[in-house]
């Protein structure tokens, strides 16, 4: 059987900090000090985020749990029953407002109250194991792993392949190398891109303040230029014969891939491409219908090339300049 890859440090996390809620609870003299460490192992979440909302859910849990129990074992007695009575409330007002995550710790907690007589001392002791788990838990959170390094080599993949790809299609259109477009080309691309998506979620659910969310519209980005290359290599595999043009169109192919960058604004690429298309249209009218067929194949392609760069375009506009000097002047 397969193993599932291990997060080390989640596990590293675990191992220390649920023992060191159970030691401080215990030298606070606290009743289930224990306790302490299973609210420990609870809260620690894969991300600082993730940690942080279940917290707060918690602490509201936490306090609709010790009214309730107030409520029903004081009024009905610590039995069994009344513990099914406090679940049946607690845990449809935790379902109906979003606290189900918060459901497990506080149950476990209710117990410490079920065994014994509420009072201010016991409140308190509940509070503590809470404040100490709880606490332990989003502190070691805290610390994460910085992902800026995956983040690039994922990004610099995709840009270096869809570079490729487009050198490719302009050795195709060259007579160079007509082996080189392959299908698995783009099964690669979604990889690529799977393994960013993956890691820009990660950084925007371990980044506290304003969510980071650059690499995630520039990888949007480039998933609307993989479509658009999808389009062209369709259009290149249908010619059957090179007009005179492709040479051409086939050079400021691999030009574009050549510059295919995350730093390029595409301006001079946009310039290229408006003056080759000019030139096409000037040039004389096809002289038979395998010529007309073929060439309006390569008409196409230049319009896609046209939205390529359009793409890029509105993405640099979009960029402010703080976005600019910090991924862009690193």
């Amino acid at each position: 059987m397969k193993g599932v890859k291990v997060s080390y440090l989640k596990w590293l996390k675990l191992t220390v900090a649920v023992p060191a809620a159970m030691a401080i609870a215990e030298a606070l003299g606290l009743s289930y000090a224990y306790s302490a460490g299973i609210i420990t192992l609870l809260t620690i979440q894969n991300t600082k985020k993730e940690t942080f909302v279940l917290a707060a859910k918690r602490v509201l849990a936490f306090g609709l749990m010790t009214v309730l129990c107030i409520a029903i074992f004081q009024g009905f007695g610590h039995e069994i029953w009344t513990y099914a009575l406090f679940l049946f409330a607690f845990i449809f007002v935790c379902m109906r407002f979003d606290l189900e995550g918060a459901v497990s710790m506080n149950a476990v907690l209710a117990t410490h109250y079920l065994a014994d007589t509420i009072t201010l001392s016991s409140v308190k002791n509940e509070s503590l194991l809470f404040i100490i788990g709880a606490g332990i838990g989003v502190t070691v959170n805290l610390f994460m792993p910085e992902n800026l390094s995956k983040i690039r080599a994922a990004q610099k993949r995709i840009d270096d392949h869809m570079g490729r790809l487009l050198k490719d299609m302009g050795a195709h259109l060259l007579e160079e190398e007509k082996g080189r477009l392959l299908d698995r080309d783009f099964l690669l691309l979604d990889k690529y891109f799977f393994k960013m998506e993956r890691e820009a979620t990660l950084r925007i659910q371990n980044t506290l303040t304003k969510a980071d969310t650059y690499f995630l519209r520039y990888m949007d980005m480039r998933m609307e230029q993989c479509k658009v290359l999808q389009w062209m290599y369709q259009n290149i595999k249908n010619i059957e014969m090179l007009p005179e043009q492709a040479g051409e169109i086939g050079r400021f192919l691999i030009e574009t891939g050549e510059s295919y960058h995350e730093k390029n604004n595409v301006e001079k690429l946009s310039e290229n491409l408006d003056n080759l298309k000019q030139k096409y249209r000037e040039s004389p009218l096809p002289k038979t219908r395998e010529e007309f067929e073929n060439r309006a194949l390569l008409m196409q392609i230049l319009r896609d090339l046209g939205v390529l760069l359009d793409l890029k375009r509105t993405f640099v506009e979009k960029l402010t300049e703080k976005e600019k000097e910090i991924y862009w002047e690193q």
